[in-house]
């Protein structure tokens, strides 16, 4: 199984907590889930893939990291 590593800043200590909520912009979600933008909110309608959330000020929207990873990682078999 394929893991990522988040590094803090120097003096700093990121909890479980803090990585799970990472979020992260539809560019970086298709680096880990590589599919095109259509394809990938195709799949968001239909319920195959995660919900984004709203951000603040405006049309804005991400996902969460952990979710992204999970969903790549069952659809490849690496469990």
């Amino acid at each position: 199984m394929k893991t990522t590593s988040v590094v803090p800043a120097k003096g700093l200590q990121l909890s479980n907590a803090a990585i799970d909520a990472r979020l992260i912009r539809l560019p970086e979600v298709l680096k880990i889930y590589p599919v095109g933008k259509t394809s990938w909110y195709a799949g968001v309608k239909s319920g195959l893939f995660p919900r984004p959330k709203k951000l603040h000020g405006g049309r804005a929207v991400a996902w969460y990291e952990h979710e992204v990873i999970a969903l790549a990682e069952s659809l490849r078999g690496d469990d």
